[in-house]
């Protein structure tokens, strides 16, 4: 879920402007994009650590227990790799 929200919020919103070609509509669109992201990867890691402190004052333990956080946090790292290498294209050329 969370890697789909990263893809979707780049091909959204910064992909058109890093095919713009014109360097104010891609700086527009890059500050508008990690606005939104550092909004969305905040409400990532304070809903894993809300995740896991309700699980462990029910006195859950195991490996099992960061699953669920851990897979949102990874799900939506990976796809800014994604993100990165087309702003490093659109920066170079």
């Amino acid at each position: 879920m969370a890697a789909l929200l990263q893809l979707g919020l780049y091909l959204r919103l910064l992909r058109p402007s890093l095919k713009s070609g014109d360097q104010e509509v891609l700086r527009a669109g890059m500050v508008r994009w990690i606005k939104i992201d550092l909004v969305i990867q905040v409400a990532i890691l304070a809903g894993a650590g809300v995740y896991i402190a309700i699980q462990t004052s029910n006195h859950v333990r195991g490996a099992g227990l960061v699953g669920p956080p851990v897979g949102a946090v990874l799900g939506s790292a990976l796809p800014l790799q994604v993100v990165v290498a087309g702003m490093l294209r659109a920066i170079r050329g």
